[in-house]
């Protein structure tokens, strides 16, 4: 007795269970022409707590049938839960006549983890063959139609034209380059700093770096004589970087019509930065700015005065004047 309460209320849960979940099936359309698509759409409804399993690909084993295309999709209520699956099969049938859709099933997993299925209705589909008036004469086979070209057509050639062009050209510049000795690309011209633009630059950057106010005096006048003796080297010269103080005084001496008290300032730099470097002599305070102005002083005047000197001589020798005494 008790198996058979068991029983009974096990057929009324999987009865009340099936009854909860709604299937339907249907074509957009009865009736086809032979060739066409149509979809079978396959609804479920009341089973968001179920696991679905459609039809597959597999099932679809019905002669004549074929399944192009599976999509699904869901149905949403107002407050955003699902209350609706759906499966779109897109189908087709090359054969006249009315073709059986049957035997489609879908499973449903419920909570319990009891399988149910539900087998759907027999669906009939008409497959109609195309309608040929016999009546009418047979007519020959269409020739080809002729498109118009349209620019799309002339634009692949259009294109090869102008690479070939610009190939041509290209092979041409290169050629011209390298018959003239030329570099293929060209090459931009150095910047020419003057000597005197160098040498204050190098002055300004030593003033800012103040370095003898951070105790390096030695340092600082021996730099400060190196950018003075590569200006005299480049502008007057005088190869006065390997050159002793006198030496290079001597040779400035014999430069004529350069600026009044010149020498005066390059002995008082130069004297001044020996005493630092050999007789370790430390001076004060503002003979460090002295010297440093001194400097600027120097290279300004004398690179003023011989490039007026070299233009003068430019000029002279454009107008073929003989040299001055005091030239």
């Amino acid at each position: 007795m008790r198996r058979t309460i068991i029983y009974i209320a096990f057929l009324l849960y999987a009865f009340a269970a099936v009854a909860q979940v709604n299937v339907s099936a249907g074509l957009d359309s009865n009736t086809i022409t032979i060739g066409d698509q149509v979809n079978l759409t396959i609804s479920v409804s009341n089973a968001d707590n179920a696991v679905l399993y459609f039809p597959t690909s597999d099932d679809f084993t019905q002669e004549g049938i074929e399944l192009i295309q599976q999509v699904y999709d869901t149905t949403f209520d107002k407050s955003g839960l699902p209350v609706g699956f759906n499966q779109i099969s897109t189908i087709t049938s090359f054969d006249a006549g009315i073709d059986t859709i049957a035997d489609l099933k879908v499973r449903c997993l419920m909570p319990d983890n009891s399988l149910i299925e539900m087998a759907l209705d027999t669906i009939f589909l008409t497959v109609n063959d195309v309608a040929v008036d016999t009546t009418k004469a047979i007519k020959d086979i269409a020739g080809v139609l002729s498109v118009p070209y349209t620019f799309s057509d002339f634009f692949p050639w259009i294109l090869l034209v102008v690479l070939l062009v610009g190939v041509a050209v290209l092979i041409y510049y290169i050629y011209k380059r390298v018959k003239n000795k030329k570099p293929i690309l060209p090459v931009a011209k150095p910047v020419v700093v003057s000597p005197e633009e160098k040498a204050l630059h190098e002055l300004e950057s030593l003033r800012v770096a103040g370095m003898w106010k951070k105790g390096l005096i030695k340092e600082y006048h021996t730099t400060l004589t190196d950018i003075l003796r590569a200006y005299i080297e480049s502008k007057m010269g005088i190869a006065a970087i390997e050159m002793t103080t006198d030496q290079i005084l001597d040779s400035y001496s014999e430069l004529r019509n350069m600026p009044e008290g010149s020498s005066e300032k390059l002995l008082q730099i130069l004297s001044t930065a020996d005493m630092v470097k050999f007789a370790k002599s430390e001076p004060l305070p503002n003979e460090h700015d002295r010297s440093l102005n001194y400097a600027v002083n120097f290279v300004q005047q004398t690179a003023d005065t011989i490039n007026q000197q070299r233009r003068a001589e430019e000029e002279r020798k454009e107008n073929n004047e003989p040299k001055t005494n005091n030239e």
